[in-house]
């Protein structure tokens, strides 16, 4: 039995060429990775630009719903929301949050602003006598639960609930007594 080991030697022209080839495929393969690892980031970053405008959207959505019940409580509100809304829409989160940060603010600042008006010219004493009232909202909330203080020097029946919207009227009528003589 013969051991012997051979040993062959490469032909340099053709260890050349086989060193060119491992080395453009060495070459090819890191040039791909740097190519997956582009991709990968740009895919990453669209990603997260996309998380960002998903989290904006909902952002504002809740905003709006937030504020919808005070669209008929405030005057103006409406057309903020509905602005709002629409750059929402259009996909211009930063414009909607604007739009939001404004009707935060009017909600915020709104108050009604009231003004009364009782004319009435003769009264007699301990005599009922119908009146009518008008009650002028100047400001931009609508007033409720309005409570009327009148002098123990008059009496009131059938004085309703009133409610006024902003920038508006309501007239109401009621029962007035005077239960002493002179001006009350």
């Amino acid at each position: 039995c013969f051991n012997k080991s051979l040993t062959i030697k490469e032909d340099p022209k053709i260890r050349r060429i086989r060193e060119d080839i491992e080395a453009k495929l060495k070459e090819k393969k890191v040039k791909k990775v740097i190519g997956d690892a582009k991709k990968t980031n740009e895919l990453a970053l669209r990603s997260k630009q996309r998380t960002f405008k998903i989290g904006n959207r909902a952002k504002t959505e809740r905003a709006i719903e937030e504020l919808e019940p005070k669209v008929k409580l405030i005057f103006g509100l409406d057309e903020l929301i509905e602005s709002a809304r629409r750059e929402l829409n259009e996909g211009n989160y930063n414009n909607a949050l604007s739009y939001i940060n404004k009707c935060k603010e009017v909600n915020e600042n709104a108050k009604p602003e009231l003004k009364i008006e009782l004319p009435v010219n003769i009264l007699t004493l301990n005599v009922w006598k119908k009146v009518e009232m008008e009650i002028v909202n100047k400001g931009d909330a609508i007033a409720k639960n309005i409570i009327f203080e009148f002098s123990e020097d008059v009496a009131i029946r059938n004085l309703p609930e009133i409610e006024v919207k902003p920038k508006s009227k309501k007239r109401v009528e009621f029962y007035l007594k005077p239960n002493v003589l002179g001006e009350v």
